[in-house]
């Protein structure tokens, strides 16, 4: 069996996950996302969305505080006057993080997300603890995509994409939850083509 060599990664792994090994589950690759990449090619399709969001709740924002002649609300009766533009803040809010604010919250959840390769299964894990893990099973895998640039850094995806992969590692992943299980995969990894080909193997040899 192939083992991409990665012993401090292996060892560290190892001890966060303690007793979620499998009986004779051995751990062939190991590592995190590259918390270095931020912005990504799919990125470029969300920007629009993003200022879409963004422009909208700051126009709304302006228009209720009075910005924009003919909708001053300040005119208005009290109530109106104060719940107009308290009502738009959390939109700008959500404006501003899903333009800017996604991308630092990205590189906080790469430098905590744990990805892991077995004979068995493929794990994704955030913090230390590995409190908040998935797992799938390699032999419930009908297919596996890969995008992969010629260095062999890319995405391996296992199984399905969510209904809503428009989102997957882009910081607003939130959206994926509310509509059934997350895309599981190991998202902007440098070792990308290893894990892809070792994975792919695992599979085929389990329904064959």
């Amino acid at each position: 069996m192939d083992i991409i060599d990665n012993q401090a990664s292996q060892y560290d792994v190892r001890s966060m996950l303690q007793d979620e090994l499998l009986p004779e589950e051995q751990i062939l690759w190991s590592g995190q996302p590259d918390a270095s990449v931020i912005f990504t090619k799919a990125d470029a399709i969300r920007i629009p969305f993003s200022l879409l969001w963004g422009g909208f709740a700051c126009f709304w924002e302006y228009m209720a505080l009075g910005g924009v002649r003919g909708m001053n609300l300040h005119n208005s009766p009290d109530a109106i006057a104060t719940i107009f533009p308290l009502f738009g803040i959390p939109f700008v809010l959500m404006g501003l993080y899903f333009v800017f604010g996604r991308f630092f919250y990205k590189r906080y959840m790469k430098l905590r997300t744990y990805y892991v390769l077995t004979n068995k299964r493929v794990l994704a894990f955030t913090g230390k603890d590995a409190r908040k893990l998935r797992a799938v099973r390699l032999d419930t895998l009908s297919n596996i995509e890969k995008n992969i640039d010629p260095s062999g850094f890319g995405t391996v995806i296992f199984g399905n994409k969510s209904p809503m992969a428009f989102f997957d590692d882009s910081g607003m992943e939130f959206f994926n939850r509310q509509y059934g299980e997350p895309t599981m995969a190991f998202f902007g990894i440098r070792e990308a083509r290893q894990v892809y080909d070792i994975a792919n193997r695992l599979v085929y040899e389990k329904h064959s």
